[in-house]
């Protein structure tokens, strides 16, 4: 969008660019040409009861900070100069509100700068199921640490766009197979001037009424908890919760009315398979999160056995189909022969099958069980199998 005093202005979120540190931006126009290469400032602090505004930049750079009040057309500005370890403060000589908005601007040696607002605060996730941490609002391009100080570990990377929207720092630290995410470890996450650090908690789900649509679990006691409901491929459905946990640690969510605050607008009947994710936060907005399933037992399908008398010592095969649509659990088939055996049947493509010999010649019930990974089960049986001794029967 060009002005009519020549100023002109471009939305990035309609050309999908990221302003990024770095980044060249070269205006044309006849023969005057402008370059600017993007450079890393902000504003990290704003302090109403002292009027002081602190923020980080290149070491040695000058900076512009502003003041401004749009209502009243008022405004005011102060020099400052980055310190050796990246950081700026000024303390303005007059009052700054709530109603003021704010700005730190870096200016190249052609006085064309980069503009550095608010910045929101990045935060972090831990996930001790996954043995993640996901770092979140990081500048993209940046460089942030994850440091674990009690397993001595340490571990960089470069803040990259996340895949749920091209203008948020992202960055997945993976420790599968390196540490265990355990309750109660202190995890750091630091850069660009942020040092975020959190004390992994111990979150539960222990339970759900489909009838209320409600969810149960527990936390730390009096802590703020997070509770979203995601879709079957694990899209945002809108559908979240926050609620605090009581003396106990003990919190409820209730998805069958609206809840008090912003995003809970939406109601929800919990269903046998929904899933999502629950967060308890500390009081810097970093956190620890679990996954949550409601779980739909396995459901046993007709069981096939020999139609016709089997000779006692040979080997009588049982097979029967199941279904479960939770494709994550794991499955354990147990095969009851009536005559003291009880054996485990072999699982492949979702049917099962069991073998095994009758010694003695009888009328016998054959029970199979299914049960998945969660302990919910389904069993069925089969009458009935007539096992013969040829030799008495000759």
């Amino acid at each position: 969008m060009t002005f009519e005093d020549g100023n002109f202005w471009m939305e990035r979120y309609e050309h999908m660019i990221d302003l990024v540190p770095g980044l060249l931006i070269t205006a044309e126009q006849g023969h005057i040409l402008k370059e600017l290469v993007l450079v890393e400032v902000g504003i990290l602090d704003v302090n109403l009861e002292t009027d002081q505004i602190t923020g980080f930049g290149p070491v040695g750079a000058d900076i512009e900070v502003n003041a401004w009040n749009e209502g009243v057309g008022y405004g005011f500005g102060e020099m400052t100069t980055v310190d050796s370890e990246g950081f700026w403060t000024v303390t303005f000589g007059e009052d700054i509100t709530e109603e003021f908005g704010f700005g730190a601007v870096h200016r190249d040696v052609d006085n064309d700068g980069t503009i550095g607002e608010i910045s929101e605060t990045p935060f972090f996730m831990a996930g001790p199921q996954g043995e993640y941490i996901q770092a979140v609002l990081w500048p993209i391009g940046s460089e942030i640490t994850l440091t674990i100080p009690s397993e001595s570990y340490s571990q960089s990377a470069t803040v990259e766009q996340a895949e749920f929207d091209p203008f948020t720092g992202f960055v997945f630290f993976d420790l599968g197979g390196v540490l265990d995410i355990v309750p109660g470890m202190e995890i750091v996450v630091e850069g660009s001037g942020f040092t975020k650090d959190h004390q992994v908690r111990e979150i539960n789900i222990t339970g759900y009424d489909l009838d209320l649509d409600q969810l149960m679990g527990t936390g730390s006691p009096e802590a703020t908890i997070f509770i979203a409901i995601v879709g079957p491929n694990g899209e945002w459905l809108e559908v979240q919760r926050w609620v605090t946990a009581d003396l106990s640690g003990n919190w409820i969510a209730d998805f069958s009315v609206p809840g008090p605050g912003k995003g809970e607008e939406n109601v929800y009947d919990i269903q046998k398979g929904d899933h999502g994710f629950v967060q308890e936060l500390d009081e810097d907005g970093d956190g620890t999160e679990v996954g949550w399933r409601i779980n739909t037992p396995p459901v046993l399908g007709e069981i096939t056995a020999p139609l016709d008398p089997v000779e006692v010592n040979s080997q009588v095969v049982l097979t029967a189909p199941f279904y479960d649509p939770d494709l994550e659990d794991s499955w354990q088939a147990i095969c009851d022969w009536s005559d003291g055996s009880v054996t485990e049947g072999a699982i492949e493509e979702f049917v099962i099958t069991c073998v095994h010999p009758y010694d003695l010649p009888d009328v016998y019930t054959v029970m199979i069980e299914v049960i998945d990974s969660e302990g919910a089960l389904d069993q069925g049986t089969y009458q009935y199998i007539v096992a013969y001794d040829p030799m008495v029967d000759s």
